[in-house]
């Protein structure tokens, strides 16, 4: 009688006399979420983003981002934040063409908040 054992290593139908081993061996996939996790800071913001000037250091500018998560009790409450920030001149909301990419970036930015683009759009100021 032949028995069949299963072992996690790249060996596939190995034969040893009448033992045959099979593999099942399969390559970890990663998942996207605790990939972004591990993105999920200030850095990861471009560039561009910033409004630098002489009023604000991109220093200043990533420290009041930190502040407003911190105070922030909800997603709403957050992108209201950010639309002040834009406001005053901070950052650049603008530069993205829809509420999804503004929600792409700063779900890589942070991790407290999973925003969504209806989020911006309900924080957004009614003009």
């Amino acid at each position: 009688m032949q028995q069949i054992i299963n072992m996690e290593q790249p060996t596939i139908g190995q034969n040893f006399g009448s033992v045959t081993i099979i593999n099942n061996y399969h390559q970890p996939v990663a998942d996207p979420k605790k990939e972004d996790t591990v993105t999920n800071t200030p850095s990861a913001i471009p560039p561009d983003f910033f409004c630098i000037s002489a009023r604000f250091s991109e220093d200043n500018i990533r420290e009041r981002l930190d502040a407003e998560l911190k105070q922030s009790t909800t997603k709403i409450e957050y992108c209201r934040a950010l639309y002040r920030l834009q406001h005053i001149g901070c950052i650049n909301l603008n530069q993205y063409a829809s509420d999804a990419q503004r929600a792409i970036v700063f779900n890589r930015f942070q991790s407290k908040f999973d925003l969504s683009p209806d989020d911006f759009c309900r924080a957004r100021p009614n003009k």
